[in-house]
């Protein structure tokens, strides 16, 4: 009777096991699938392209004063909008937290990327502040005198570390987001591997039938 029971038991390890694995090639494959690596990437390609331009803009702006204003207006206002036009793809990555894994019996499921949510908060409330502050540097143009021009080009230095800055924190998504999927996809396999490995030595160590 013991015997029948521990192979029963044993069975039920070798099983979960397996789910563990299946679970962990899942989740590698849905990581995969949605992190959007290619949106970020973009995103992220596009501030600094922007911020280097904003940096020649201002050197420019430096030494030519007023008689490039006009121009800058349009610009930091189309890269006002980009700003906003940003948060779908910020919003991607704060989706991209609530992959879990899958609930094996009363095992309860486990969303290892949720660390990354606090991070994929703080850019979504960084772009509009972003946004806000491009609008109201271009705004600044409007009334510029010469008696503006230092607190123009300390804004314009503020405007060009903040892209910089955001530019930075999608690259560290960037970066990180795909080996720490990977790295929690084959803890989950080694894991079904490690009960397989201990279920079957479990078999070989179970009594003859007739012991």
């Amino acid at each position: 009777m013991k015997r029948t029971i521990a192979i029963l038991l044993l069975n039920l390890e070798t099983l979960l096991a397996l789910l563990f694995l299946c679970g962990g090639i899942v989740f590698l494959r849905q990581a995969q699938t949605n992190l959007p690596i290619s949106q970020l990437t973009i995103a992220k390609n596009t501030l600094r392209q922007y911020a280097d331009t904003l940096d020649c803009q201002r050197d420019n702006l430096d030494r030519f004063g007023t008689r490039v204003i006009p121009g800058y207006a349009v610009n930091l206002q189309e890269l006002s909008i980009l700003a906003k036009d940003l948060v779908p793809a910020v919003e991607l990555i704060r989706q991209t937290t609530t992959l879990s894994t899958p609930k094996v019996f009363k095992i309860p499921s486990y969303q290892p990327l949720a660390d990354f949510e606090q991070a994929a908060e703080d850019l979504k409330a960084l772009l509009p502040r972003l946004s806000h502050t491009l609008q109201q540097t271009a705004q600044s143009f409007r009334d510029y005198t010469a008696q503006d021009h230092e607190k123009l080009i300390q804004s314009l230095d503020s405007t060009i570390v903040l892209l910089n800055v955001t530019a930075d924190s999608l690259e560290q998504q960037i970066q990180a987001l795909p080996a720490y999927a990977r790295t929690t996809a084959l803890a989950i396999c080694l894991g079904g591997l490690v009960m397989l490995l201990f279920a079957a030595t479990q078999f070989l160590l179970l009594p003859p039938q007739n012991a």
